[in-house]
């Protein structure tokens, strides 16, 4: 098994490479990186938003609080 450290010790991020899920990856550390950021993130039933949006979370300095 492949080690996936995309994210800094985040381990449970779903590991691929491809060029949709990289540019996803590039938008999430972009807004982890804000100091105060609102964002929608919109999709059909069953698309990961709600994987995303932990993701973000988990990555941005307000890790700690709730989201």
């Amino acid at each position: 098994q492949q080690s996936n450290d995309l994210f800094g010790g985040i381990d449970d991020v779903l590991p691929s490479r491809s060029p949709a899920m990289l540019a996803i990856y590039e938008t999430v550390r972009k807004i982890a990186g804000g100091e105060s950021t609102t964002v929608l993130i919109e999709g059909e039933s069953g698309v990961g938003k709600d994987v995303v949006a932990g993701l973000i979370h988990r990555t941005s300095a307000r890790r700690d609080g709730d989201h």
